[in-house]
């Protein structure tokens, strides 16, 4: 599967971007992480394990969080954003 400049290995299930639209964090099917992307550069920035892999993403509107649903459990993993790092 692929994004412009970016191609994964498996497919995108889920991806979300910050509301000025500079980074998209993507989520691949089966994969307990979440790829960054800087869509200025078009590659991979850095990759998030989440512990489990992600059945949907979705950013707060003031883009400082980014919660991602673990696929097949009733809790969620908040992103902050801006450490890009799982709180």
């Amino acid at each position: 599967m692929s994004w412009p400049g970016c191609d994964f290995a498996s497919a995108i299930s889920a991806a979300a971007a910050t509301p000025s639209g500079d980074r998209i964090f993507v989520a691949l099917a089966g994969e307990p992480t979440i790829a960054i992307i800087d869509r200025y550069e078009e590659k991979v920035v850095a990759t998030l394990p989440v512990g489990h892999p992600v059945a949907a993403l979705r950013m707060d509107p003031d883009g400082r969080y980014l919660l991602a649903e673990r696929d097949g459990q009733d809790s969620v993993a908040v992103i902050s954003v801006a450490q890009a790092r799982v709180i």
